[in-house]
């Protein structure tokens, strides 16, 4: 079972079980599943399309998941930065950056806003949501910087059956 059908299966059957719990507040499927899709709207609304690459640099966890979710139900490729401007987010090339401020992006032309807004907005019934873009096995759906033993951060694709094994 992906993660986006185990959270849209507990939104259906228990949408007020925590799906998150942090120091500050409790995060229920429900909540999860509407943020994902008011998210995932706004992504495409945007003008983030299926295959595109975006470089997410949030800080709130909760909210950076949310995206990264969003992203994989539009069928964006999606890689979690700290800074986006490092040499890491640049080495991406993405055709997109999520922010919270646009003080930490140089290129402003690719670059989105994130604010609360994104996050709200989708108040009909889950059932009601066009079905998400499913990944071939073998199609690239997450890029992750690591510099392993070599100390020169380089991309590493993931793909559904590397995610799966």
């Amino acid at each position: 079972m992906r993660i986006l059908d185990a959270i849209f299966l507990n939104a259906f059957a228990a949408p007020t079980r925590p799906a998150m719990a942090l120091a500050d507040r409790i995060v229920t499927y429900d909540m999860v599943a509407r943020g994902v899709l008011a998210v995932e709207k706004r992504a495409r609304l945007s003008g983030v399309r299926r295959g595109d690459v975006v470089v997410v640099a949030l800080t709130s966890p909760i909210r950076h998941m949310i995206v990264t979710l969003a992203l994989l139900r539009l069928g964006a490729i999606s890689a979690s930065v700290e800074e986006p401007d490092s040499p890491s987010a640049k080495q991406l090339q993405p055709d997109w950056t999520l922010v919270e401020d646009f003080e930490d992006v140089e290129d402003k032309s690719r670059a989105q806003l994130v604010t609360d807004e994104w996050f709200y907005g989708f108040d009909g019934p889950l059932a009601s949501a066009d079905p998400a873009h499913v990944f071939d096995e073998d199609e690239v759906c997450r890029l992750v910087m690591s510099s392993g033993t070599t100390g020169t951060a380089k991309p590493l694709a993931f793909t559904p059956r590397i995610l799966s094994d």
